[in-house]
């Protein structure tokens, strides 16, 4: 195993993916590409529920 490696859940680790989380909700793209997503998912959410 990789001792240089951070342990999955450790602090650092953590804040890692909060920065990384923090640059993601300002990515135009990636911003976009959830819009598209949720909007494709708005009307699959609803199949088999209608009767």
């Amino acid at each position: 195993m990789n001792s240089n490696k951070p342990e999955i859940n450790s602090p650092d680790t953590y804040k890692i993916k909060i920065e990384k989380m923090k640059m993601a909700a300002q990515d135009k793209l990636f911003l976009k590409d959830i819009a598209e997503v949720s909007e494709d998912y708005k009307y699959v959410d609803l199949e088999g529920w209608e009767e």
